[in-house]
Formats: C-alpha cells, structure tokens, sequence
C-alpha cells in the first residue's frame, strides 16, 4: 500500500490502529501449555475451569446462543459482559475514538477473518460487501501459503 501511489492518500487520509494482541495470557498458554488454547487465564472463585472467551464476553448480545454459561466450555463468556480487563480497555479505547470506519479482528486458531454476527444466522447489512472481503482474504491466504510467505499449521 505504502508503495503503491493509488494507495498513497491513505496514509494521509487515515488513522491506522494496530493492536497485535489483546489475550496475552492466553497467547502465553498456547506457548507452555495447551497450544490451542483460545481463553483467556481469568480465575474467579465461582469458575470450575480457567477462563473466557474474550470474543463472547463483550456486551453486545452476551450469552446468546453459540456462547456457554459452564466455565470448562472453549465458547465461555464468562460472569459478566465485559468481565475481562481486556475486553474492557479495549472496549474503552474504540468508544474513546471520534470516528472508526472499520474494525478488523483476526481469529488466529483458524486463520479466518470473523465478522458479524455469531449469534443470528441473519445477514448483516454489510454483508454482500464483507463476503467478498472474506473471499478475498481466502485467495491472498491460499497465495501466501503457495509462496511460503505464510506459516501452516499442520
């Protein structure tokens, strides 16, 4: 983009926000224990299991259907909307912006971009345009991995 002069503007025009990581004790558990792990390391005196689900616990819908009140469940999301420091700071930061014309969050245990929205089978407005985006993302994927730009799992 930076290279590219129709893409140029970009740099002048917009904010870019990067935040690389919001589960980091989770990320350090994929590292020393289980390496799928997706929760984050949260106790409570009332959990039987460690954890919740960050991407269920924001409160937007909370513990809808596809999220589980048992705490040993991967889909956790957890005592109370926003219960996790991380959801809640980052929740923080995106209400204290001006404007944000996107949010991309990348689901890293099936390198897939997710968007809205995971307790409706119902399209979003947005979804013709965020199919596409999906697709997109798909082929740029299966590229990397043909060139071994990009790590596999396997």
């Amino acid at each position: 983009m930076l290279q590219n002069p129709r893409y140029a503007h970009m740099m002048d025009e917009v904010n870019w926000y990067f935040v690389p990581m919001i589960n980091v004790d989770g990320y350090v558990e994929t590292w020393i224990g289980d390496r799928l792990w997706r929760k984050s390391r949260s106790t409570e005196p009332n959990y039987n299991c460690v954890g919740v689900d960050g991407n269920r616990n924001f409160d937007s819908h909370w513990s809808y259907d596809g999220a589980s009140k048992d705490s040993c469940y991967g889909n956790y999301y957890g005592p109370t909307p926003e219960s996790e420091s991380e959801i809640r700071h980052l929740v923080k930061y995106v209400i204290g912006q001006e404007k944000i014309d996107a949010y991309v969050t990348t689901h890293s245990i099936g390198q897939l971009i997710l968007y809205p929205y995971g307790y409706t089978d119902v399209p979003c407005a947005d979804d013709t345009v965020l199919s596409l985006h999906n697709c997109l993302s798909r082929n740029l994927t299966r590229l990397l991995i043909q060139r071994d730009i990009l790590l596999r799992w396997e």
